[in-house]
């Protein structure tokens, strides 16, 4: 073997080396947790320098989640992170992890070596928290990064389908934990959890508490407080002066759960607005059907009180595009019907009506949504951020599926 050749194969053997050093079992301790001991280096696009990565095989096939609690974790350094990761190798992956500069979780995927769109979403007005529950869920195609600072209120910071039809069962190599751009940083990653993702239910609000089937979130952590509340047969948001679902805007809270399965299929939302005329201008409340934050349909009422009407919009980010229809008939109150209605794979059909019997199409969307939530949503005044006598909530009577 002549002296190039030997170099070269040096040189493979000591690349496979380290390769092989990189991803190392995850194992918990007994008492359920595991200190990261290595954060160093960074994964990103052509800066693949990070030192260890540790996966462990899921539990469950999709849809499935898992979570873990990140805590007694203080960096200094500008990008210095640690979290959960969706692995297959360094060029492939997505990763939801919480920083230090700015406060923030920032959610991140990576398809062959290119970054795709990230949802960076700061702990504002809030000082960095103490601990921060860490989530992603798998579906079928599709990747979504969670993260909560207060019980059971989750931030969604990132959503993904896997490029060129490729299913998440064979895509990925593990899941784990990650740690990034660290000098001496130990962080200590608690109650790892992971479970089946549940799926659509009908829903007629006569508990008291919401169904299991909802999770609670928000687009980003906002500025404001919000309630989120059932009572006597109806579920109640109320939003926070400022809030928006506009595109680039989206600052929002809402309740959301999978859409129905199938190749075709239904849902009929009621709602009306408490009060009728809204204290506030551009009050807007209604469904979402959200693949993430960065692409969703979405049909939404307006209670102004600048108007005496209420009117309907319906707005798809696959092209940017609004339709607006005001030419129902004035009412300052009234109950509100939206359907929306999958066609046939990423084609979207929505309507409305003020009596549930005569509807008006609103849009008619072409969408690439592989598994898309169900969001009720209401959003605030958005030209003031502040307003002394904001009040408004949304009231939603049931979600139903048509047969």
């Amino acid at each position: 073997m002549s002296k190039i050749a030997c170099l070269l194969l040096t040189l493979y053997l000591a690349v496979a080396i380290i390769a092989a050093e990189e991803v190392r079992e995850l194992n918990w301790d007994q008492s359920g947790c595991f200190r990261l001991t290595e954060t160093s280096g960074d994964i990103y696009e052509k800066d693949n320098t990070q030192k260890v990565v540790y996966v462990k095989k899921p539990q469950f096939t999709p849809p499935y989640y898992y979570e873990a609690t990140v805590q007694e974790f203080f960096p200094t350094q500008r990008y210095t992170q640690a979290g959960l990761i969706f692995w297959r190798d360094a060029d492939n992956y997505v990763r939801n992890t919480i920083g230090f500069i700015t406060h923030c979780v920032e959610g991140l995927a990576e398809w062959n070596g290119k970054a795709q769109s990230r949802g960076i979403s700061p702990f504002y007005p809030n000082p960095y928290p103490e601990k921060a529950r860490l989530r992603i869920e798998v579906g079928e195609r599709t990747v979504r990064t969670l993260a909560s600072v207060e019980p059971e209120r989750w931030i969604l910071t990132g959503g993904w389908t896997l490029p060129q039809d490729q299913a998440t069962s064979s895509f990925a190599n593990g899941i784990g934990v990650i740690g990034l751009n660290g000098v001496d940083e130990k962080p200590l990653f608690c109650d790892w959890t992971e479970g089946l993702l549940g799926e659509y239910e009908d829903d007629d609000f006569g508990g008291d508490s919401l169904k299991k089937c909802w999770m609670v979130g928000m687009t980003n952590c906002g500025w404001g407080k919000y309630e989120i509340y059932q009572k006597k047969g109806n579920l109640y948001i109320a939003p926070y002066a400022g809030s928006d679902i506009f595109i680039g805007k989206e600052n929002y809270p809402f309740v959301s759960m999978p859409a129905p399965k199938g190749e075709q299929w239904e849902i009929e939302v009621k709602m009306n607005f408490d009060p009728a005329r809204a204290i506030g201008r551009w009050n807007k409340a209604g469904v979402v059907l959200a693949q993430s934050n960065k692409r969703f349909i979405a049909i939404y009422a307006l209670a102004d009180d600048m108007r005496e009407d209420i009117f309907i919009e319906g707005i798809n980010t696959d092209f940017m595009g609004t339709v607006s229809v005001d030419a129902f008939a004035p009412k300052k109150k009234t109950d509100i019907y939206f359907r929306l209605r999958k066609k046939e794979a990423n084609k979207f059909w929505v309507s409305a009506s003020y009596d549930g019997r005569q509807w008006s199409q609103i849009g008619d969307y072409n969408c690439p949504m592989p598994e898309p939530q169900i969001r009720l949503f209401a959003s605030g005044d958005v030209l003031n951020q502040y307003p002394k006598k904001f009040k408004f909530q949304a009231v939603f009577d049931y979600v139903k599926k048509i047969e």
